[in-house]
């Protein structure tokens, strides 16, 4: 008898102004040497197995085979004023996601790529420009190497001071409500015929569209009168 180990994502009324169970049959053999009893009539012949031994022969062909491509090592330095999460992606694939401190380097990882031509691409998202942004370049690999990628200082865009001044040519008094790009900012009312400054507003360099709307009393019509703005450092 043979004892074996156990399986195993309106008018111009205004002037607008801006595997781990492997093993078990191996802790058996190691833990308690494997036995195989040869029965020969009435005789019965030990012979003992090295643990060694058995290892060997229960694991031959198991290893697992090396890892094929060439180590690309990637890095990534963070240009902009403040902290960014960057997406790293390889031949279009997601690949990583981590966040960079302001002026710091940081290694995503060493990734095993085939021989040829692959694209790195960075994206990352602007706080302060309320957009997102994406670097690419395309390496011919054939031997080990390091790819370093950078993203983009993209400052906050300034903000000029525009004072509006509103012309009433108008007989009666009116109420006047400006806008800036369809945005409500302030409102007044203007005597009749007469002008008044309806105040401060900040507006990025840029065009924009500047309207005033106010309504006929009379008739419950609504006006409107619009301008154009390009707004510069000068």
């Amino acid at each position: 008898m043979r004892c074996t180990p156990p399986p195993e994502r309106r008018d111009t009324a205004f002037a607008l102004i801006l595997t781990a169970l492997f093993g078990a049959c191996i802790l058996l053999s190691i833990i308690i040497p494997s036995q195989i009893c040869l029965a020969r009539g009435g005789e019965a012949e030990e012979m003992n197995l090295s643990s060694d031994t058995a290892l060997s022969k229960l694991t031959e062909g198991n290893e697992s085979p090396a890892q094929e491509g060439i180590p690309v090592h990637v890095y990534i330095t963070n240009n902009d004023n403040e902290k960014l999460d960057v997406s790293l992606f390889i031949d279009s694939e997601l690949i990583d996601h981590k966040s960079i401190s302001s002026g710091s380097d940081q290694k995503m990882d060493r990734y095993l790529l085939e021989k040829g031509r692959h694209t790195f691409k960075i994206t990352w998202w602007d706080e302060d420009v309320k957009s997102s942004f994406e670097v690419e370049e395309t390496r011919d690999i054939t031997a080990e190497t390091s790819v370093h990628l950078y993203t983009i200082l993209n400052d906050k865009p300034e903000e000029y001071e525009i004072t509006v001044n509103l012309v009433n040519e108008n007989s009666r008094e009116l109420e006047a409500f400006l806008y800036a790009d369809g945005s409500f900012k302030k409102s007044k009312k203007v005597g009749k015929e007469s002008s008044a400054e309806l105040g401060k507003i900040k507006l990025k360099e840029g065009i924009h569209n500047l309207s005033v709307r106010w309504q006929d009393d009379d008739t419950k019509i609504e006006y409107e009168k619009t301008k154009k703005l390009m707004v510069k450092r000068d």
